[in-house]
């Protein structure tokens, strides 16, 4: 078990671990351009991350849901689940570019359910290998400009608040979907991208 914790910036480059714990009061773990760091499982208790150009690798998220605050502006982020816990959206993700995939959990990601979800968008590509929902009565908030969030299963909207001023949801895979919209809330663009069987 590897513990980043403390107020300054700490760069990781190639590295594999086991357990990465990230435990910091303030400051940030920095993954730079051309380096991949891999861990069996991350456990989030405090903090932020950023990638910028590198690559970060989890096997197996110990919380249930995502946590913490997240950068990305190029690069990819590639996080495992296994199907007794959730990939529930609990953080602040701020994506400028680069990819987060996101497979596995227990069925759907519900954004800003039991924490608050606060998604700032410009570019890059969210990918959701699972449906979506984005409940009523919880905080998520939303500043999409472009960038594509993509699902393999449906997405399911219950906040008027949700009104992209730019991006794309794309409805991707073999898998049958759905998009439900509750009234006031709008997509800015849709891209039905279903491959056949």
């Amino acid at each position: 078990m590897v513990i980043l914790n403390g107020t300054g910036t700490q760069y990781v480059y190639t590295e594999s671990f086991n357990t990465l714990v990230l435990n910091k009061s303030a400051g940030t773990m920095y993954i730079p351009s051309g380096h991949t760091v891999a861990c069996n499982s991350y456990d989030w208790e405090a903090g932020a991350y950023n990638v910028s150009g590198g690559t970060f690798n989890v096997l197996d998220l110990t919380d249930s849901g995502i946590f913490g605050t997240i950068t990305i502006s190029s690069g990819t982020i590639n996080y495992l689940q296994d199907t007794s816990q959730y990939v529930d959206m609990r953080c602040t993700l701020n994506m400028s570019g680069g990819t987060f995939n996101i497979n596995g959990g227990n069925s759907v990601s519900w954004w800003g359910f039991l924490n608050p979800f606060t998604l700032n968008m410009s570019n890059g590509t969210l990918y959701f290998y699972q449906p979506i929902n984005l409940p009523s009565g919880h905080i998520t908030v939303e500043n999409v400009t472009g960038g594509i969030i993509r699902t393999c299963g449906g997405f399911s909207c219950q906040r008027n608040d949700f009104t992209p001023s730019g991006g794309t949801l794309e409805m991707y895979d073999t898998v049958d979907s759905h998009v439900t919209m509750v009234a006031g809330g709008n997509l800015y663009n849709l891209n039905i991208n279903k491959l056949p069987v």
